[in-house]
């Protein structure tokens, strides 16, 4: 049986794996990629090119704000799934 102290640290961890890894594709997408070249890789998949910078911006804040722990444990679920559904 699992407690308490065993479950927070679990999801602190999934939480902080979860964030970091938007932080990283967001900060790829700004600075490595560059802006116009994320817009060209959006576009390839369909997606119009305006869509760049709030793609960009929303991975990076929601990066953070998964990583602070705003919104709870079932926020952060429901990102998680999306995101995997997102990648299949």
């Amino acid at each position: 049986m699992q407690d308490h102290s065993t479950r927070s640290t679990a999801a602190l961890l999934l939480r902080l794996a979860l964030g970091a890894a938007w932080l990283a594709h967001a900060l790829f997408a700004l600075v490595a990629l560059g802006v116009p070249a994320f817009a060209a890789s959006l576009a390839a998949q369909g997606l119009p090119l305006a869509l760049s910078w709030p793609v960009a911006l929303l991975e990076l804040v929601g990066g953070v704000l998964v990583i602070v722990g705003v919104r709870g444990p079932g926020a952060g679920r429901r990102a998680a799934s999306r995101s995997a559904a997102a990648c299949t």
